[in-house]
């Protein structure tokens, strides 16, 4: 399959919406396989005609609050197709972790492997292979290793600030 066709892994879908996994399964199986979503590796991941339809499928289209972004009642501020895709990152085929994006806090001048950030705003560790390009406020994009500690993940900024 294509990796570049089929971005945004399930996993991270059901982990930002705050559903079970089991749900979106169930609604994937009303989903064509090869055009809504795909396997890259051993992830399974939609593409973004298939993030349009999960959130088709999961707002209910005859429901009266499908403008308000909640599911049967449920109030979700997330259920919005930016948020899913700016939060649920291209997917990689080599990682098998939640990708997802977070802003740098605090860089550590005497400590060039480690930097704070927030991640929802949660304090997280990320550690880098350098954190001299990274400044204050910038958009990273992290995977978790071990409880708060995260590492980056995708090339070094080509310069200070600069993505």
């Amino acid at each position: 399959m294509n990796k570049h066709y089929f971005k945004y892994a399930e996993k991270a879908i059901a982990h930002i919406l705050s559903l079970p996994r089991k749900m979106l399964v169930e609604k994937r199986t009303g989903m064509a396989e090869g055009i809504h979503w795909g396997k890259v590796g051993n992830v399974v991941a939609y593409s973004d005609h298939g993030i349009s339809r999960l959130m088709h499928e999961l707002k209910g289209v005859n429901s009266a609050e499908n403008e308000t972004g909640s599911i049967a009642g449920i109030e979700m501020p997330y259920l919005k197709r930016e948020t899913i895709l700016a939060a649920a990152r291209p997917i990689h085929e080599d990682s098998q972790s939640m990708v997802c994006l977070a802003k740098v806090a605090r860089i550590f001048p005497k400590n060039p492997r480690f930097m704070d950030a927030d991640l929802n705003g949660k304090k997280i560790r990320v550690r880098a292979r350098s954190n001299k390009y990274y400044t204050k406020g910038m958009q990273i994009t992290v995977r978790q290793i071990h409880g708060k500690l995260f590492e980056t993940v995708g090339p070094l900024p080509k310069s200070k600030g600069k993505m």
